[in-house]
């Protein structure tokens, strides 16, 4: 579970301590719900799942999308997993650009978007807000 970070990118805590146990040979089955779950990194989960993880003998399982590198169809799977791979990649990156034009919106109509919105001193006083002047 690496809460907080993305699936985008590798370079997570949990991804850190799973590649240091497979480098212990502590391991050698991986089980992800999905392959969103495993990366949403086109390039660099493939290259795991279809190089890495073979080359070291580790079995790769994502439930939800019923593969399993153990017994999968190579012919099939050489198609459909780069393909649901790009899927995921492609829904992060245009999620990213939604998020940040929203936010561009709302900044540029004078919204505050940040975490927490900061306090006025007359709500601090508990008054009420002052009449808008213009």
């Amino acid at each position: 579970m690496d809460d907080g970070y993305s699936g985008v990118s590798f370079n997570r805590p949990q991804f850190k301590k799973l590649e240091e146990a497979i480098r212990k040979g502590a391991l050698d089955c991986i089980v992800v719900k999905d392959l969103s779950r495993f990366s949403r990194n086109y390039i660099d989960g493939g290259r795991y799942i279809e190089k890495i993880f073979p080359q070291l003998g580790i079995r790769f399982i994502a439930i939800n999308d019923a593969y399993d590198s153990l017994t999968g169809d190579p012919q099939s799977d050489s198609f459909v997993i780069p393909f649901k791979n790009l899927i995921n990649d492609s829904y992060c990156k245009d999620i990213s650009m939604k998020i940040r034009s929203s936010l561009e919106v709302k900044q540029k109509s004078g919204e505050f978007v940040g975490f927490v919105r900061p306090l006025r001193l007359h709500e601090i006083a508990g008054e009420q807000k002052p009449a808008h002047r213009g």
